[in-house]
């Protein structure tokens, strides 16, 4: 994968990871709602504009302690994962190559078996 497909995947799997937190702390404030806001708040007051701008802010710092709780502990569940993967892979090479294995020897048997 190049570098520009990888780049992009990763801010498609980042945005929908803040969009997934978002979501339930501030809806406005997800990625797909940010372009229509001007026009979703077209006729509020400057009062109500500070009152929303104010839930903003404290959104993002809610967003924040979230992301970084969630975060906090990826290294130690991406580290069993990826053990557990690798377990899992070598299991199955395992047993793949023991069936190769014994194909040959059968094989062999049957080429080293007189013909009748």
């Amino acid at each position: 994968m190049s570098k520009t497909n990888t780049n992009k995947k990763t801010i498609e799997l980042l945005t929908d990871l803040y969009d997934a937190i978002m979501v339930d702390i501030e809806p406005d404030l997800c990625s797909y709602m940010i372009d229509g806001l001007d026009d979703l708040y077209k006729g509020e007051t400057k009062a109500e504009n500070k009152v929303r701008l104010d839930r903003y802010v404290e959104a993002f710092e809610l967003f924040e302690n979230v992301y970084t709780y969630i975060t906090s502990s990826w290294g130690e569940h991406f580290a069993e994962v990826r053990n557990t993967v690798i377990e899992d892979a070598k299991k199955l090479s395992k047993t793949k190559d023991t069936t190769e294995l014994l194909d040959i020897e059968e094989e062999i048997a049957q080429e080293d078996s007189p013909s009748v």
